[in-house]
């Protein structure tokens, strides 16, 4: 680079310019408000994944407590361990064994007794609600949870969500900000490295080449762009003390 504009420079029009819809398309393309929209992505979907797994949960549990058969079951073993005299927690997986189609069944899939007021023992009995086409299919509870119980998990997941979309929306505004009224700033790169945020690219520190601006900005510049020490780069940045700047390169 050279301290001369560039060519891409010299394509920014004076400000204020006008948020045309390439550069609001643009501005979300911005390293950091990338970042937070696809923080926000990932959490719906873990949220959305959350949800259906309540839901099925939920209506699983409403069948069986309406077309379940009631059993009296035998605690055969707690978290694996079947020994007899040791009391857990009834959060914990249990096996049971019960009386089925005339013989005895041990189920192999192991669920926690939810909702069971006690701690468990081996050996104990509990009553228990079966699947009449599927003895591993099972619940203790009497009454299904609420739904909003069984989704909580999204519920939980979705506040985090909101959080990083309007973090997306920030940094897109004040992106947009810069577009609109900042002025293209001739600067000097300190140094330059590359960034998850824009692993295809460099994050590069750079001061403005004015005297008596010490401010230091880090924009992003493409992978082609060879920042090196004491290399010029023009950027878009509002007067002193704004912090933020962002290459100009980016929008052209």
């Amino acid at each position: 680079m050279n301290s001369d504009s560039t060519p891409a420079s010299s394509q920014i029009p004076p400000p204020p310019r006008s948020l045309t819809s390439r550069i609001r398309r643009r501005a979300w393309g911005d390293p950091q408000a990338r970042f937070w929209w696809t923080c926000c992505l990932v959490l719906c979907v873990v949220a959305a994944a959350f949800a259906v797994s309540g839901l099925r949960t939920w209506r699983r549990e409403m069948k069986l407590i309406t077309d379940g058969v009631v059993v009296d079951a035998r605690i055969q073993a707690v978290t694996y361990v079947a020994r007899k005299g040791a009391s857990f927690d009834p959060s914990n997986p249990v096996r049971l064994q019960f009386s089925w189609h005339d013989r005895v069944y041990y189920t192999h899939d192991e669920h926690p007794l939810e909702e069971y007021p006690h701690f468990v023992t081996v050996g104990d009995t509990v009553r228990v609600r079966v699947d009449p086409e599927n003895p591993e299919n099972w619940t203790a509870l009497a009454d299904a949870l609420p739904l909003r119980d069984r989704v909580m998990g999204a519920t939980l997941t979705l506040p985090a969500a909101l959080a990083t979309l309007l973090a997306a929306v920030w940094r897109r505004t004040r992106v947009l900000q810069i577009w609109k009224n900042g002025r293209v700033t001739p600067a000097l790169v300190l140094n330059s490295s590359i960034s998850a945020l824009a692993p295809l690219g460099r994050a590069v520190r750079c001061t403005p080449g004015e005297d008596g601006d010490a401010r230091v900005f880090t924009v992003y510049a493409s992978g082609h762009s060879l920042c090196q020490p004491g290399d010029a780069i023009d950027v878009l940045a509002r007067p002193a003390p704004a912090q933020l700047a962002v290459a100009v390169e980016f929008f052209t």
